[in-house]
């Protein structure tokens, strides 16, 4: 019986631990908790390590292109780290950021890849967008679309 009651207490707590992760993993914003901030998934080095070891095999990389790339893509990444540190919740000012320095990033991308695999770069580019906008609208139902459209060539 006094077995049975450990196994119980045991299981509650770790249903409740569970409970409280989902819960604090909740509610979008990160440390700061300005709008913005922390919103949905922060990629990290390792996150960006991964990606540019994807695209090089989707793409067929040399060994130079997969080094350049992916010096240009932690130089974007670090930027934009300190970007966001910067920001003072002026989402048209941090948009305007964010679309320099992606711009700055594909000019070194056409520098380094062919012009086939610069076609296909903006190909999944352009899906990945496309399943972003499709995720959020999934995720805020009509009416709870507040945001104005953003972004290039969108109204």
């Amino acid at each position: 019986m006094k077995k049975l009651s450990k196994l119980n207490a045991f299981g509650l707590a770790f249903l409740m631990s569970l409970f409280t992760l989902t819960l604090s993993g909740q509610g979008g914003q990160g440390p700061g908790g300005g709008p913005g901030q922390g919103r949905g998934f922060q990629m990290s080095e390792d996150d960006i390590i991964e990606r540019v070891d994807n695209l090089s095999e989707t793409l067929k990389f040399s060994k130079d292109q997969h080094k350049k790339i992916l010096e240009y893509e932690l130089e974007f990444y670090n930027k934009i780290q300190v970007e966001r540190q910067k920001f003072t919740g002026d989402r048209e000012a941090m948009r305007a950021t964010m679309m320099q320095a992606r711009e700055e990033r594909d000019k070194k991308y056409e520098e380094v890849l062919t012009k086939e695999q610069m076609e296909k770069f903006k190909e999944i580019q352009e899906q990945r967008r496309s399943d972003m906008r499709r995720q959020y609208q999934e995720n805020n139902p009509e009416g709870e679309n507040d945001r104005p459209a953003r972004g290039r060539g969108r109204d």
